[in-house]
């Protein structure tokens, strides 16, 4: 009897930031999302089902099979099947359903032209699936017309009231009666949250290590449902920007595609390269869902049970988009990148994705010998465009993947400052001096979540210890044991919220605190407004490094100067250790060699303000529902009842 002769069928969603972020909405942004993953799941799932009847099938998956599932994941199946025309059908049933109920989906598939025997002893399914890649990418460039043209436009047509696109729909909201919006956005409203609901899901079963023992050791504890922001602020149309700074944060998996192109060195036969592709892809989807919920409950858990602070808008793959409130946003960055690294070490969900990493790098350099997770992390006032401190976010994630080499996971963090839409390196220029292999830039470059020595990088240490100095508010991070990377076990102890709303800053007298501006019993810090002076003279742009060095002596003066002015002549620790930081400006002779690492300062500040800025507004934001609605002791006042 002659084997089975089966084909590839690859089926996969493209351009999918474009799609999602087709519109700032948040609502829409995560049912876009939601519709998105389904594609690699639940729609090939119903398509197969309606090729092949499911009692034709075997369970588990056997020879016999018409259809042999190889991959599961969002927005990515990847199938066997006997016939062709059982995988065109498929193909056909899946790209309908976007077309018909999901139209700003961008989604395609082909059937493999190579057949071979799954169960056989030689490569064929390897040489077999290679060639059905390059016939998806082929198909993607080539073959099809993209969803902007499905509903072309027309001066007789009207505009989308979201998105600029032709309106195709007149939609009904919960405030503001009807109003045509294009056909993308009809799909994607969801009136019943489902999006947001199965997302608290999916997070809520990867949930790992200490963060499962919440509820048995508090009552009924919910840090994933308390953190995404809920259903009733997603309808009334809230974002997370309206605490004074919101983050846009953007995670991605290093080398990831590489060890995918490459893992057929350590499974060379047909059946064990399909098993391991499937393995590694059902892997990955927990791990970045398992990385996010466990990063989630520990600034959940270390943040007085903090409600409605982010929207993690894609969560698949080896990806993670959210947006972020900026008070936690670069904690739950640090926390992200740490929990990766703690998931991946310890061999997570029994897969050993280091180890065979090492396998793969051993023949092929192009793989990193260990997992790790480039992020970018962006933060923008709340007018800011959107999708421009996305952008940057994106920019971040790619340097902090170029500066570490893929080696290690590092972040990248800026803080958008200005009102001009300029891509990162142009940020970058702007507060750059010098030219060539010795030019400097005023921004940190991207931080090493963990210890490497030799490098090149600032450690994360760095930065906290540096925050710490310019305000005692910043507790700094939570540390962890353990060697390099900052791998081991979890620090029991969690550090008290960040920042206490009733603390405000008295910029000329270095006053924080407590009792009043100047009170001698608050602490003292460096001036901040002497500060802030010092940041434009290392930002102002300059080719000239004699000219950066008597500018940043100037403002160095005034800080000090301000610092003699001071009720206590406090903060002198504090000043060492920002002077530290910028030793070679300050004490290097005239024409020194220009250091190329930029000093961690400008970035130490910008972090600080951010969660100062966002601890204000969140003050304006309960002085408002106050004034709205009155606190419960009014209430109990007017109706003659205890509070």
């Amino acid at each position: 009897m002659a084997p089975p002769a089966y084909r590839w069928v690859i089926i996969e969603t493209g351009s999918n930031q474009d799609t999602i972020f087709a519109t700032d909405r948040q609502r829409l942004q995560l049912a876009t999302s939601h519709a998105i993953g389904e594609v690699g799941t639940t729609w090939i799932d119903r398509a197969i089902n309606e090729a092949i009847p499911h009692g034709s099938r075997h369970d588990p998956p056997s020879a016999a099979d018409p259809v042999r599932r190889v991959v599961r994941a969002s927005g990515l199946g990847i199938l066997l099947v006997l016939d062709p025309e059982t995988g065109r059908s498929i193909v056909e049933s899946v790209t309908r359903k976007a077309l018909t109920e999901s139209p700003g989906i961008d989604v395609w598939g082909v059937v493999g032209a190579q057949e071979f025997d799954p169960d056989a002893s030689d490569g064929g399914a390897i040489a077999a699936f290679d060639a059905a890649r390059l016939e998806h990418a082929i198909a993607r460039m080539s073959r099809r017309r993209p969803p902007s043209v499905r509903a072309p436009a027309s001066p007789f047509v009207a505009r989308c009231v979201i998105t600029d696109r032709p309106a195709t729909h007149l939609l009904l909201g919960e405030d503001d009666g009807s109003q045509p919006v294009a056909a993308s956005v009809a799909a994607s409203w969801d009136p019943n949250m489902d999006a947001r609901k199965s997302l608290v899901e999916e997070l809520c079963r990867e949930l790992q290590g200490p963060h499962v023992a919440i509820e048995e050791t508090q009552g009924p504890k919910d840090p994933i449902g308390d953190s995404i922001l809920s259903q009733d602020l997603l309808r009334q149309g809230a974002d997370l920007t309206n605490e004074g700074w919101y983050g846009v944060l953007h995670a991605d998996g290093n080398a990831i595609g590489q060890v995918f192109a490459n893992l057929w060195r350590t499974r060379p036969n047909s059946a064990g390269f399909i098993e391991a592709e499937g393995t590694l892809s059902g892997v990955l989807e927990r791990l970045i869902r398992g990385t996010v919920a466990n990063a989630i409950a520990r600034v959940w858990s270390a943040h007085g049970e903090k409600k409605n602070w982010i929207v993690p808008i894609i969560v698949g793959g080896d990806d993670l988009t959210a947006v972020i409130s900026g008070s936690v946003g670069f904690e739950f960055a640090v926390e992200l990148a740490r929990e990766f690294d703690a998931l991946t070490a310890e061999g997570m969900f029994g897969y050993p994705l280091a180890q065979v990493m090492e396998r793969i790098n051993a023949e092929c350099s192009s793989v990193p010998d260990r997992p790790s997770l480039g992020v970018g992390l962006a933060f923008a006032k709340p007018h800011h465009p959107f999708s421009h401190a996305l952008q940057v976010a994106n920019d971040l994630t790619d340097l902090a993947k170029s500066k570490s080499k893929r080696q290690f996971s590092a972040l990248g963090v800026h803080v958008i400052n200005e009102r001009s839409l300029r891509s990162l390196n142009d940020l970058r220029a702007e507060a750059s001096t010098g030219s060539g292999p010795s030019k400097w830039c005023a921004f940190a470059d991207p931080i090493a979540i963990g210890r490497y020595p030799g490098t090149g990088l600032p450690e994360l240490t760095e930065l906290d210890e540096l925050m710490k100095a310019l305000d005692p508010r910043w507790i700094g991070l939570p540390g962890r044991d353990g060697g390099a990377g900052g791998q081991g076990a979890v620090d029991q102890e969690r550090p008290r919220p960040l920042t206490n709303p009733a603390d405000h800053y008295d910029g000329l007298t270095s006053g924080l605190a407590g009792s009043g501006p100047g009170s001698p019993d608050g602490p003292l810090v460096p001036s901040k407004v002497a500060l802030h002076a010092l940041r434009r003279a290392l930002t102002t742009p300059t080719k000239d490094v004699e000219v950066l060095k008597a500018r940043v002596k100037r403002a160095w003066n005034r800080v000090e100067l301000a610092q003699a002015r001071s009720p206590k002549g406090a903060a002198a620790g504090a000043l060492q250790r920002i002077k530290g930081d910028l030793a070679w400006l300050l004490d290097s002779p005239r024409d020194a060699a220009l250091p190329l690492a930029p000093i961690l300062l400008v970035t130490a500040m910008d972090l600080v303000d951010v969660a100062s800025g966002t601890v204000e507004g969140a003050e304006r934001a309960d002085k408002a529902r106050t004034s709205a609605g009155g606190t419960a002791a009014e209430k109990a006042d007017e109706s003659g009842e205890d509070a």
